[in-house]
Parts: C-alpha cells; structure tokens; sequence
C-alpha cells in the first residue's frame, strides 16, 4: 500500500521534531551565516566573531546541572551538537548577541528564540500558541531581508507547523528526537566490547532494572538539583528570583534570598519579564531569607559576564 493511501492526514499526522528542525536545521545555518560564510550580509566581521568567542569561552562552566554540554570555542562549531545549539538559541545567544548583531538581526534572532520557548512549555504552547506561531511568521517574513536566498531550505519551511503541531500533539518537548538521541548515548555507553553487543545491552540492562528496583523510593535530595554556589543557585518562586542560601535535604526545602533591582532583558519582540527572563547589572540579595518547597520551584539558568551583568532564564528543556 502507498502512503498515500492510508487512512490518516499526512500534513498533520507526522510533527515537526525541533531537534532536527530548529537546532540542527535553522540555528546552525543562522550561526553559520554569521560566521563561517564571508562577504554576505550576514556575515559578522572577524572583530565581531573574536568577541563571541570570548563571550562563549567567559560562559564555560556556567551553565547548570541540567545541561548536558558547556560552551565550547568557534573554532569547534562543525562539531556542536544539538544540545549545544538549543542551549545557544534559547539561553546563551539571547544573553551575548546584543551587540554582536546590529539591533534588527538581534530583534529577528529573538523572534525565533522566544516562539520556541514559548512551545517547549506544556501550558503555554496552547495558551500562547497564536503568539509563537505570528513570532514565527514574522521571523520568515523578514528572512530575505537579512539573508540571502541561499538560507531559505526546507527546515525554514518546517516552522510554520510547529505551532499547529503543539496545539494538536503539546509542547515541541513531547515529540522530540532529544530523548531517543540520550538513550542512544547511554546504550552505547553500557557496550564493552565489539561482539555480542545484543547480549551485553541485554545483561546490562537486566542488571539496571534490579539495582532500581532496590534503590529506595525516597523523595530526590535537592542536592541532586540545587547548591549554594553558581551555576546551580538560583531559583523562581511565586513570581520572584532567588538565589540559594542553603538547603534542607531533610524536608525537601530550599531557602532562598531574593534577587533584587531586576528589569527586562529586552523589550522587543516580546516584554521579556512576560517569559521570566530578566537581567540585573548590579547582583544585590535581600537580608531575609524565604524557604521554599522542591515541588514549588523552578530552576533558573544564571549567566554572567565578563561585566558582572547577570541574565536569568528559566530552565525549560527536560533531558
């Protein structure tokens, strides 16, 4: 039987995965216009590719638990993976490309990076579905302007499904090749040898599924998820910042002082504050403290430059 023949809607049968779509497909050709492609309008001057090396390199080491891979040099970006491109399109590039792309490229980066933010959360995909997917359509309407015609390919295209996809399927996280991507490394990572390799993943997991079954049900430390030092410090709760003062392993509590003189990173295309993403340029804390259950928080990435200008985003990606 064709494909065309079963019972079902091709269009929208099959989701978009953003793994292949957005990090492997339109951010590294963005970040590859930018700086592997010479006298384009895209392109960003040798000065410029410099500065966001150095501003890469300042962010090594600052990312939380949660990411698999730090930032690493230009010079290495064949090779970036597609947790290091999300990390850039949703963290990172929001935090260090002010500056390095003039304002109306930096302005069109965002429009790309907030709509997916936007449908990677499991409530907001639906509840700012329409505003992702117009971010999107202005983010290919002015394509041409920026780039040349080269970049339009079909992972471009792509992008005008996600939005109807995660109103259909839910967040862009729920149909993503990221998970299968991290088992395919963690089996790999259980083989010892070159033969028998059903033999040794089977045993191995065998032995996986008796040691969980013997571990103890208790609730997670949140050591495993928080300390007291950066990058893993840093906290949201009922609408406010907070950065760790200590933690209660016994109760499952963090106590937290909250960040103070916090303002929007930008204002455009979107208020940022509107997805809690916020910037400070002079780290200050209350005295008092406020604790807060594990169940009741959201971790927040905390980035810092060279400046001591900090940008706080919340953590969204789930692998």
């Amino acid at each position: 039987m064709a494909i065309e023949d079963l019972p079902i809607d091709l269009i929208t049968s099959f989701p978009m995965d953003y793994m292949h779509v957005v990090c492997l497909g339109v951010v590294k050709t963005l970040m590859t216009s930018w700086i592997k492609k010479r006298n384009t309008t895209s392109s960003l001057s040798r000065d410029k590719i410099t500065i966001l090396n150095n501003l890469l390199l300042c962010l090594k080491g600052q990312l939380p638990r949660e990411f698999r891979r730090s930032t690493r040099d230009l010079n290495e970006f064949d090779r970036y993976k597609a947790t290091e491109l999300r990390t850039f399109l949703l963290y990172v590039g929001p935090f260090i490309l002010k500056g390095i792309l003039d304002d109306e490229r930096y302005f069109h980066f965002l429009q790309l990076s907030l709509a997916i933010r936007i449908l990677l959360s499991p409530e907001q995909c639906r509840s700012k579905n329409k505003c992702a997917d117009a971010l999107l359509k202005n983010f290919l309407k002015y394509l041409p302007k920026f780039y040349d015609e080269s970049i339009s390919t079909y992972n471009f295209h792509c992008l005008t499904h996600l939005a109807s996809d995660c109103l259909q399927y839910g967040s862009c996280e729920t149909f993503s090749a990221f998970k299968f991507e991290n088992k395919l490394g963690m089996l790999k990572r259980l083989l010892k040898k070159k033969n028998n390799i059903s033999a040794q993943l089977y045993n191995r997991l065998v032995e996986q599924s008796i040691n969980i079954s013997h571990r103890d049900n208790t609730q997670p430390k949140i050591c495993a998820f928080f300390s007291v030092v950066h990058p893993n410090n840093y906290y949201k709760a009922q609408n406010n910042l907070y950065r760790v003062s200590s933690i209660s392993n016994q109760d499952s509590k963090v106590i937290g002082q909250k960040v103070l003189n916090l303002s929007s990173m930008f204002h455009n295309p979107l208020e940022s504050s509107l997805l809690d993403i916020w910037q400070t340029t002079k780290l200050t804390v209350s005295q008092e403290s406020y604790q807060h259950s594990l169940k009741d928080i959201t971790k927040i990435c905390a980035l810092r430059n060279k400046n001591d200008e900090f940008g706080f985003f919340p953590v969204i990606h789930y692998d």
